[in-house]
């Protein structure tokens, strides 16, 4: 999908494109001053490795956002099983967070997995 988007992009714009690996994901653009916009799966090269990095956690770029004043939705996460806690005991714990979540924000409510994309995951509560 990404080389399709890439491909197009610089067709559109009269831009050379160059692909560096046989899949085709990773890759330039050269544009007209003859700078070269890399890209990389779905990275088109725009942001720094950083914020790619930071955009991935989307839990962590929430709160980036909200140091940043810039509004987005109300996050809350729930943390991976801690060691020793039985499984019973972990699904209560979720359920409590989740509970005390909405009592202080209201629906609707989004869970969805701290990373991935394209909305694989995602569930309306």
């Amino acid at each position: 999908m990404f080389r399709k988007i890439y491909t197009q992009a610089a067709r559109l714009n009269n831009l050379e494109i160059k692909f560096l690996s046989a899949k085709k994901t990773r890759g330039y653009i050269v544009l007209s001053n003859g700078d070269k916009l890399e890209f990389s799966g779905n990275n088109p090269g725009l942001n720094s490795k950083k914020a790619h990095k930071l955009c991935k956690d989307k839990f962590s770029c929430g709160l980036a956002l909200e140091r940043a004043g810039i509004s987005s939705p109300k996050t809350h996460l729930i943390t991976p099983k801690p060691k020793g806690m039985t499984s019973a005991g972990y699904r209560q714990h979720i359920q409590e967070s989740v509970i005390s979540f909405v009592a202080q924000h209201g629906y609707p409510l989004f869970v969805k997995p701290n990373s991935g994309s394209e909305g694989r995951g995602v569930y309306k509560a």
